[in-house]
């Protein structure tokens, strides 16, 4: 009922996620993402694998992530049969439970800015399209902060794991590289115009 309400355009098929043929009834040549939260490690091992084989047979290059519980142990299997992400609930919560013991204004303004639906302010990520203006341009000439008011937090390049946190002015932005920036929806969507994203 909630779902009813509040996603009244949501399309679902109810099957076994570890039978193929319930990937392909859900539309996966069309998906741009997976998530597998399955209960036992070992059925979200499998079906990292078998997706594996449906993005290749699809050409597809959709993202899976995957749950996991026991993180030494399974997470790795996870990253090496081809999830993109592994996340642990448990870790996260922990993590979360140590933020609210030392840093509680930064959580609660980090929660807020992420889950209430009345804020307008968002931290988004804005990728850089090969046409876009921005491509082959240094931060000091994009004039980001100028045109959509908004400020670039940090960037990550193009292929790489890590970010440029506080960039300086004359870090050269190219196609590919993410930047991080925080501000209105309205100011997000401008810039992602500029980056060629819509």
């Amino acid at each position: 009922e909630i779902l009813k309400n509040n996603i009244p355009s949501l399309r679902y098929i109810i099957g076994d996620a570890t039978e193929d043929v319930n990937f392909d009834k859900a539309g996966l040549e069309r998906a741009q993402g997976i998530i597998l939260t399955l209960p036992d490690e070992k059925d979200n091992l499998f079906c990292v694998i078998s997706l594996m084989q449906k993005k290749e047979q699809y050409k597809n290059d959709m993202k899976i992530a995957a749950k996991v519980t026991n993180w030494e142990k399974t997470a790795p299997k996870l990253e090496k049969a081809g999830a993109d992400i592994v996340i642990s609930p448990h870790y996260i919560s922990g993590r979360r439970m140590v933020s609210e013991m030392f840093r509680p204004s930064l959580t609660t303004f980090l929660d807020r800015m992420l889950k209430d639906n009345r804020l307008t302010m968002r931290m988004e990520e804005v990728c850089i399209s090969k046409t876009s203006f921005l491509a082959n341009k240094k931060l000091s000439e994009s004039r980001i902060r100028e045109n959509t008011g908004l400020a670039v937090i940090a960037v990550r390049k193009k292929g790489k794991e890590n970010f440029t946190c506080v960039p300086e002015a004359d870090l050269l932005l190219e196609e590919g590289d993410f930047l991080i920036t925080i501000g209105d929806m309205e100011k997000i969507k401008l810039l992602r115009k500029i980056a060629g994203m819509m």
